[in-house]
């Protein structure tokens, strides 16, 4: 890095590609996504603020097949948490006292 204080954009990418250990066959701006995702997460941990939150809702097909596959820096950190809710429907019969 020519100036480590002010980088360019292609010096800073460079540097997370590598801290991240991101591969180079996805394209330029999954490598970004990747990237800024990466950093939010560990900003947060850094400083202990709330968790970041990647999926709500999600299917157990999506979390059998994060689990299964075993994805580079997501298994490490994530914890998944299952919330159950009891969810009553709202009627309009409501009756007052």
């Amino acid at each position: 890095m020519a100036d480590p204080e002010n980088p360019t954009a292609v010096e800073l990418m460079s540097y997370m590609r590598t801290r991240y250990n991101i591969d180079n066959s996805y394209s330029a701006e999954e490598m970004r996504i990747i990237a800024g995702v990466r950093y939010s997460i560990n900003v947060r941990y850094a400083i202990n603020t709330a968790d970041y939150v990647f999926v709500e809702d999600a299917s157990m097909k999506l979390i059998s097949s994060i689990m299964e596959n075993k994805l580079a820096g997501i298994m490490s950190t994530a914890r998944i948490r299952a919330n159950t809710a009891r969810t009553m429907p709202r009627t309009s019969s409501a009756t007052s006292a």
